[in-house]
């Protein structure tokens, strides 16, 4: 239900109030005022919900400073992608070195450029170990990120069920 719905739905409910003043009519505006209400705070709860998986994943990020290694894989590879293209005979534009240092970094090696020099496939092993650095940190990060989310609905769940036990 959209807040405009919600809010014509409130209207409505006043508008009947004032109009029949009978104790069920009473108690049938109460009843739709709950039930907007209940509506507003689950719709309220996804929202905080999303927020705080987005602070986890900041937090995850930020305490594994993924991002610095992320920032350093860019750099590194443009930087690759322009030494392999200068010393590399069979790479005649930029394009082509990015495409190769694509390949390598997703260790897919499709065969159609390759290095040839001794300075060519250091680089391409440098890019390809970091890259596989990368990903297996990627994935550590995602599985923290994953065990703090589980972590807070657990504790989410435990605050739920001590305020029902009161």
């Amino acid at each position: 239900m959209t807040k405009a719905e919600r809010e014509a739905r409130l209207n409505d409910a006043v508008e009947h109030l004032k109009k029949h003043g009978s104790d069920e009519e009473i108690e049938k505006a109460i009843n739709d005022l709950k039930a907007i209400k209940t509506q507003v705070h689950e719709s309220t709860e996804k929202v905080k919900y999303k927020i705080d998986r987005a602070k986890i994943l900041r937090n995850v990020i930020r305490q594994t400073r993924t991002y610095k290694l992320l920032a350093i894989f860019l750099v590194l590879f443009f930087i690759l992608a322009g030494i392999l293209w200068l010393v590399e005979p069979g790479i005649t534009s930029y394009a082509d070195s990015l495409w190769l240092c694509y390949a390598a970094a997703t260790t897919t090696g499709f065969g159609d450029i390759s290095a040839a020099t001794l300075i060519g496939r250091i680089c391409v092993v440098i890019l390809s170990l970091y890259a596989i650095i990368l990903t297996a940190i990627i994935t550590s990060v995602i599985v923290a990120y994953h065990n703090q989310v589980l972590e807070v609905q657990r504790h989410e769940e435990l605050l739920r069920i001590l305020e029902k036990s009161k």
